[in-house]
């Protein structure tokens, strides 16, 4: 079932799960971009665990929804702390792509891989040691 209406001013969901993320999220891209479109939301975030499996089918549900899509994905690596990744235009999306794929193959640790190069990401992150390890290293972005 989708989340509860929260407060619509200015409120974007940016972490949010499909039925893409096993176990973590049930419902399918129409009915979330359904109900934020009947929040009177203008944008929303699809995160799928580990990829962007759905990114296709969102792109047009949220179009046809009125909503601005935010491609981007929970990215989980094997130890260490994880970020959520938004992909700001074709270059962020690239490399988003590219760091997904670094962790299908086994890349153990996420910072190693955003410090590499996180030009077109935007980066959300619980842990700060991670964020203040990442603006020393690349800077605010």
């Amino acid at each position: 079932m989708p989340p509860a209406r929260p407060d619509p001013r200015g409120y974007v969901p940016l972490a949010c799960h499909s039925w893409y993320s096993f176990l973590w999220g049930t419902d399918p891209i129409a009915s979330l971009c359904e109900a934020v479109a009947g929040w009177k939301g203008s944008a929303l975030a699809l995160t799928d665990i580990n990829g962007v499996y759905g990114a296709l089918t969102f792109w047009e549900e949220a179009r046809a929804a009125g909503l601005a899509p935010l491609v981007g994905a929970d990215a989980r690596p094997a130890s260490g702390p994880g970020a959520v990744l938004l992909a700001a235009g074709v270059r962020g999306y690239r490399r988003l792509c590219r760091i997904l794929t670094e962790l299908h193959h086994g890349a153990a640790h996420l910072d190693r891989l955003l410090k590499e190069d996180r030009e077109g990401l935007w980066t959300l992150v619980s842990d700060p040691a991670l964020l203040e390890d990442l603006a020393r290293e690349t800077g605010p972005a």
